[in-house]
């Protein structure tokens, strides 16, 4: 699923929250080094499996990008306290 500019989906500041609280926890519960690209199109891919019309399909999500470009960003606040 592409996330555009135009779609109800695209709200900066909180699809930002979302990919951020999405990665965040990937990463603690499945154990994979996720980046805030790969939390974002979980989340959206999550939402997308919440459909009804969705029940019972495979949704199939690539993860864009690691966690070890993120060091520095939000998502290891945790570990920097």
């Amino acid at each position: 699923m592409l996330v555009s500019r135009k779609s109800k989906l695209w709200q900066s500041s909180q699809l930002d929250h979302d990919a951020v609280e999405t990665a965040i926890q990937i990463m603690k519960q499945e154990g994979i080094s996720v980046g805030i690209s790969s939390g974002a199109v979980a989340w959206a891919s999550l939402q997308e499996a919440r459909k009804e019309q969705n029940r019972g399909k495979v949704i199939v999500t690539i993860f864009p990008s690691a966690a070890e470009r993120h060091l520095h960003t939000v998502l290891f606040d945790d570990l920097r306290k």
